[in-house]
């Protein structure tokens, strides 16, 4: 029995002793193990960790720094205090008085509302009578001024534009020739000849006319005094797709197409007039004498050369502007030419 015992304590020893040296071998591999392996990286951004993952710190140190400087900078609304029952005041809390005054219409709210409104009409009506008063004393500022607007100064205007615009067509004819392309069998084509007649008869220009599927170069109702040709591919090759078509040629090989379709006379004429406008046949004096009221509107030419210092201050460039009005140099005129 005792002999048994001891063999039993003999073996718990030497199964505890093994236990206890495998403990140190493991401790001794997982220590090495630790000591050469590379540790893992959980912020390198140039390592790759799947689709799924992105680094967003820069984006978010944007808005943080964004946020900082929202919170931090006061803004001039805050620093400066609002005029009371100024633009900006009422801009800033009238939309507040009249929210209050519907979600709680009490006497104090609606008193406030209402009263709102007659300020800012009093301050319209006063805005607006005392601009018509300064337009009236300043003649740079009324349009009648420039061009007249009422009366007989009108009619008399429109007989002067009218008669212009006849002294402009006889000058195009020095350097371009009208023709109409005419059609038989084209219904739009005849409304188009009382108004030919018209420009030889009344303003008396030179034109002729090339037509197709017309017998005999007849065209009924056409006076004697215009003559007629026969197309012979003429509108093909001015590239003509739709008739009556009025053209005007400049010689050597300039085809100018003034309109494809029916119009007025007057309208007609307007256009002859505008392309040769855009085709330099006619310089900038012409421009001005067809239409007198654009001499000195204000244009780009004359605001080009403000002075850079005062662009800072709207009220002072507008007022330099205003020495510019009825110069169409855009300069000041020097006491030279005064004298």
């Amino acid at each position: 029995m005792i002999n048994h015992t001891r063999q039993f304590i003999q073996s718990v020893l030497v199964y505890g002793i093994c236990l206890f040296a495998n403990g140190i071998v493991l401790a001794s591999e997982v220590d090495n193990t630790s000591k050469n392996s590379v540790p893992v990286t959980t912020h390198n951004k140039k390592e790759n960790l799947g689709w799924h993952h992105y680094w967003d710190e820069e984006k978010a140190k944007k808005e943080k720094e964004k946020k900082k400087k929202s919170v931090s900078a006061p803004t001039s609304s805050a620093s400066k205090p609002l005029k009371p029952f100024s633009t900006k005041w009422f801009k800033a809390n009238f939309q507040i008085i009249q929210q209050r005054a519907i979600d709680s219409p009490t006497k104090n709210n609606l008193r406030a509302l209402l009263y709102a409104e007659r300020v800012m009409a009093d301050k319209s009506e006063v805005f607006a009578r005392r601009k018509q008063f300064e337009q009236s004393v300043d003649p740079l500022l009324q349009e009648g001024t420039r061009i007249p607007m009422m009366g007989a100064a009108k009619n008399a205007l429109l007989i002067y534009k009218d008669e212009q615009k006849q002294e402009a067509l006889q000058e195009i004819q020095k350097y371009a020739g009208i023709a109409l392309f005419y059609d038989g069998a084209c219904k739009f084509c005849k409304p188009m000849i009382p108004v030919i007649n018209l420009m030889k008869l009344k303003l008396k220009l030179d034109i002729r006319v090339f037509a197709k599927n017309a017998p005999g170069n007849y065209i009924p109702k056409l006076i004697s005094d215009i003559p007629v040709y026969p197309d012979n591919g003429y509108s093909e090759q001015f590239n003509i797709s739709y008739w009556p078509a009025v053209v005007m040629l400049r010689p050597p090989q300039d085809v100018f197409v003034i309109s494809q379709g029916s119009l007025t006379l007057n309208e007609l004429t307007k256009r002859m007039v505008n392309v040769a406008f855009d085709q330099n046949i006619l310089d900038e004096e012409w421009y001005y004498r067809v239409y007198p009221e654009q001499k000195d509107l204000i244009n780009p030419d004359k605001i080009r050369d403000l002075p850079v210092d005062i662009a800072s201050d709207p009220v002072e460039l507008i007022n330099q502007v205003v020495d510019m009005i009825g110069n169409p140099q855009g300069k000041k005129a020097s006491q030279e030419d005064i004298l």
